[in-house]
């Protein structure tokens, strides 16, 4: 078996090749930096496609328009294509403020694309399969979780007799929800039971500067802002919790560190990683809409040293279980056979 795999990132300015078992590695990379979809980029893949004559082409973001329609027409159809759907439509349109007709060209092109050119939509979890049928019309979909290679060293459950953290780590868009948790926060401290939780935030974006006013002075929400992706592994091993109240997301990589360094989630049902968790097994999942935030920071101040003992050890048994590369690989060695 053959595999070339065009990266970005790290780049690769000359095709590098490695022999794995009997099997070859072509590493190489899309000449435009940026976006792979200039002239340049359509002549570099026709290149590829004339030279390996692959069986299979799986794409991935602005690489998908060159390599899969290219892929279907100098294959006459026969080479099998798969592109991932990444786009959360909903997340999309509430962060762009509402939609408009350029973006409904966007979601046309890309519905025409699916339909035209795509075999099989890989869908990271049950929520894109949703978005995927709903505003595609696309039955084609194939759940295919992404997976996350353990880097998780020295796992030890916190104690819950002190400063108990809650971690937000992501951007800060009106569809990560930073706002109404912070403002949430801030009502649950004011008027609710005795605590001693604090509020952490790591992110950056569009709402950084009406968070920083929301929280001036307070001294139970520290804003971190962004960080290096070498020290996000220390910021979630240093909570006792993170939590992601997004409005939509299809499976954010800031919830599966979290349970791949054992630290359980607080989750909203609007995300597409709540389908794989167990509600007060391995993460806590809660809904906007029924008071949610409120619940869940009473579910923090009153739980148990031995529920939350159990909380962190599932959390991590379930990204074990579901997130690790070998079953990706397996689910897409089935996939494209």
């Amino acid at each position: 078996m053959r595999v070339v795999f065009i990266s970005k990132s790290p780049y690769f300015t000359s095709p590098t090749r490695e022999k794995i078992g009997d099997g070859e590695l072509i590493l190489t990379s899309w000449p435009s930096k940026i976006k792979s979809t200039s002239f340049k980029d359509f002549k570099f893949i026709y290149k590829i496609l004339k030279e390996f004559r692959p069986r299979v082409v799986i794409g991935h973001h602005n690489g998908s328009i060159a390599s899969i329609i290219l892929s279907k027409l100098i294959g006459h159809g026969k080479i099998k294509t798969f592109d991932y759907h990444h786009v959360c439509s909903e997340s999309y349109i509430q962060d762009k403020g509402g939609i408009n007709s350029r973006l409904k060209f966007f979601l046309f092109r890309k519905k025409l694309f699916y339909h035209l050119f795509c075999n099989h939509v890989v869908c990271p979890s049950e929520y894109a399969i949703a978005d995927l049928n709903h505003n595609f019309n696309y039955k084609k979909g194939e759940i295919v979780i992404n997976p996350l290679p353990d880097r998780a060293i020295d796992i030890k459950t916190k104690e819950l007799n002190g400063e108990i953290t809650i971690g937000y780590l992501g951007r800060l868009v009106p569809t990560k929800n930073i706002l109404e948790l912070a403002s949430e926060f801030i009502k649950f401290k004011s008027s609710g039971p005795k605590n001693n939780i604090k509020l952490k935030i790591v992110g950056y974006g569009e709402d950084e500067s009406k968070l920083k006013s929301l929280i001036c002075d307070l001294e139970y929400i520290e804003f971190i802002g962004e960080l290096d992706y070498n020290q996000i592994d220390s910021f979630i091993k240093n909570c006792h919790f993170t939590i992601t109240p997004s409005l939509a997301d299809n499976l954010p990589t800031s919830a599966t560190e979290s349970i791949m360094n054992g630290i359980p989630i607080l989750i909203s049902k609007g995300v597409g990683t709540a389908s794989i968790l167990k509600h007060k097994t391995d993460a806590y999942i809660f809904d906007l809409k029924s008071n949610g935030l409120q619940n869940t920071f009473k579910y923090v101040n009153e739980i148990s040293q031995n529920d939350y003992d159990d909380l962190c050890e599932n959390s991590r048994k379930t990204y074990q279980k579901y997130f690790l590369m070998e079953a990706y690989l397996k689910k897409m060695k089935a996939l494209i056979s």
